[in-house]
């Protein structure tokens, strides 16, 4: 089961530090000086990332659950909205980025019986700086160099007494990720922004787990005294911590964004190498860049 565990906290640290690098992306790889004329912008992004499952069916096969092993499903998209906000810079040609969210399920009420048994908390933060190399080429093409931090928390939680194989789990998982790289975008027709860039992204995350395994259920021998004398010798909990190394992996990303007046819509797809994952986002702004 601990290498089941161990490669599902890899697998999460790949999709999620791919998810990470997408918040607050903006199409414009410069969005100019903060004055003269006021260059700045907010809004709501909403993303998805896949995320493999062969690791955590493996660790189910072990303890045999098998509601988890016979998911249909290798890979699940994993979600993510944030808030973000950019502002220009002064002097130098640069311009900064900041992104924040967090979510608890349990405190919405409709959502958390909803979920029937499981619970989602979700903390992000982190932020990004370009630096434009090339700004005033015509027809508006830009070019900058970028580097960013990111931090995200989040717990998934399971409680359901009545299950056949599991009680209770609960998934705690924290990852923190580094960014660089370079991007550069083009405006076409006055509105229509394509852009595109590579970059490395070096990440860690680690989490801890608990869970709390139906031992009759698992060992029904067809015999209830049997079942229940082996289950009393078991533990009630099984428990145990991952402590993740850093991983490094180059991405690639592309979009467009359509500039209307002070409303920016931008599209964002990426591909991050060698854990081959996918992501991808959309964003809605008021902007003035």
């Amino acid at each position: 089961m601990k290498n089941g565990v161990d490669n599902f906290t890899k697998d999460l640290l790949n999709s999620v530090s791919a998810s990470q690098v997408s918040q607050n992306q903006w199409a414009p790889s410069w969005i100019g000086y903060l004055v003269p004329g006021i260059k700045f912008g907010l809004g709501l992004d909403a993303g998805v990332s896949s995320l493999s499952l062969k690791s955590i069916k493996q660790a189910a096969d072990e303890i045999g659950a098998d509601d988890i092993k016979n998911i249909s499903m290798n890979h699940l998209p994993l979600p993510t909205m944030n808030l973000d906000l950019r502002v220009g810079g002064f002097i130098l040609p640069f311009d900064a980025g900041f992104t924040f969210m967090t979510l608890d399920t349990s405190r919405i009420g409709s959502l958390d019986s909803a979920l029937s048994g499981f619970s989602f908390k979700y903390f992000a933060i982190g932020g990004d700086a370009r630096y434009a190399i090339i700004k005033n080429m015509l027809p508006d093409f830009k070019l900058s160099l970028t580097a960013g931090f990111y931090y995200s928390k989040f717990n998934i939680g399971f409680d359901d007494e009545n299950n056949d194989t599991i009680k209770a789990a609960d998934i705690s998982f924290k990852a923190m990720t580094f960014t660089t790289g370079a991007q550069a975008s083009i405006k076409l027709a006055g509105f229509f922004v394509p852009y595109g860039g590579a970059r490395f992204i070096l990440s860690r995350g680690d989490l801890n787990w608990s869970l709390t395994p139906n031992w009759k259920g698992l060992l029904d021998s067809g015999d209830a005294d049997i079942s229940n004398a082996v289950a009393y010798f078991l533990p009630k909990t099984l428990k145990g911590d991952v402590e993740g190394k850093w991983i490094f992996r180059p991405q690639t990303y592309f979009g467009f964004a359509f500039d209307l007046a002070v409303v920016e819509i931008t599209n964002y797809v990426a591909y991050t190498f060698v854990s081959n994952v996918w992501n991808g986002n959309i964003s809605f702004r008021f902007a003035l860049d």
